[in-house]
C-alpha cells in the first residue's frame, strides 16, 4: 500500500490510523539535522537504466547535500543484491498465476495482454524455483537491514525517467523492485522534471520497519531539495 500526499507532515498524518504495535516509532535513530549526518547515494545495479531526467535529478540531489554539511557518500551494495530483478520476476510471475486463476477460467479475455504474459511466465517456473527465491530473498534481507542502518540517510532512484506519455504503460518499475522484495519503507521526493514537464524524483529508503527514520529523513530533505 502506498500513499500520495503535498508534503511529508500531511503524510504522517494520513500514516497515524496504519501504524500497528509492531512499528516502534522510536526504533530507529532518526537524523534531526543534515549537518553530519551520514548520506548515502546509492544507484543499485538498476542504474545503467536511469534516463537524462533522473540522471539530472541525481546530480542535483548530490550537489546540495554535499553544500549541506552532509557527510555524502557513493554506495554499494554487495553483488547478492543484483539478483533482486531475476527474483522479482520469478516471485510474482509465479504468483500472479494463483492470483488471477479464477479471472483465467472465468474472463480470460478481459485481462490485459501484459498480465497474461506475466501469468504465462509463471507457469514455465517450478515450485521449487519459487521456494529458492524465496529463501534467497529472505537471506538478503537482514543483510540489508545491517548495512542500512550505518546511515541516517538513503537515497536512491525512483524510476529510469519521468512518466511514459498516455495511459497505455504505467511505466518501468526495475528501480523499485528490490525494495518490494525486502519489505522495506520507500518515500519518493519530486525535485525535478523531466522534458515533458513531468515530475522526476529521488526515494528515500531504510531498514525494515524503519518508517520514521525514513519520515524524518525525508522532512529534512524536502526543506533543501525543493
Amino acid at each position: 500500500m502506498g500513499f500520495f500526499a503535498r508534503t511529508v507532515s500531511d503524510l504522517q498524518l494520513v500514516l497515524k490510523p496504519f501504524f500497528t504495535p509492531i512499528l516502534d516509532m522510536n526504533a530507529f535513530q532518526s537524523p534531526i539535522s543534515l549537518q553530519g549526518s551520514k548520506v548515502a547515494f546509492l544507484k543499485t545495479h538498476v542504474w545503467p537504466k536511469a534516463g537524462p531526467g533522473t540522471q539530472v535529478a541525481w546530480d542535483k540531489a548530490h550537489g546540495i547535500l554535499t553544500n549541506t554539511g552532509a557527510i555524502v557518500q557513493d554506495a554499494e551494495l554487495h553483488p547478492d543484491f543484483a539478483s533482486s530483478s531475476e527474483l522479482a520476476k520469478i516471485i510474482v510471475s509465479k504468483e500472479a498465476q494463483s492470483s488471477f486463476q479464477a479471472y483465467i477460467l472465468s474472463s480470460k479475455e478481459s485481462l490485459d495482454a501484459s498480465i497474461m504474459k506475466t501469468v504465462e511466465n509463471g507457469a514455465s517456473i517450478s515450485t521449487v524455483d519459487l521456494l529458492k527465491s524465496d529463501d534467497e530473498v529472505a537471506r538478503l534481507r537482514p543483510i540489508w537491514d545491517s548495512w542500512a542502518m550505518q546511515y541516517d540517510v538513503i537515497i536512491t532512484p525512483s524510476v529510469p525517467d519521468e512518466a511514459p506519455r498516455g495511459l497505455d504503460w504505467t511505466g518501468d518499475s526495475s528501480f523499485c523492485s528490490m525494495w518490494t522484495l525486502l519489505h522495506v519503507p520507500v518515500l519518493n521526493i519530486p525535485i525535478a522534471h523531466g522534458e515533458n514537464g513531468l515530475p522526476i524524483g529521488l526515494s528515500v529508503v531504510g531498514p525494515r520497519y524503519g518508517d520514521m527514520k525514513v519520515l524524518r529523513a525525508a522532512g529534512l530533505l524536502e526543506e533543501v531539495l525543493r
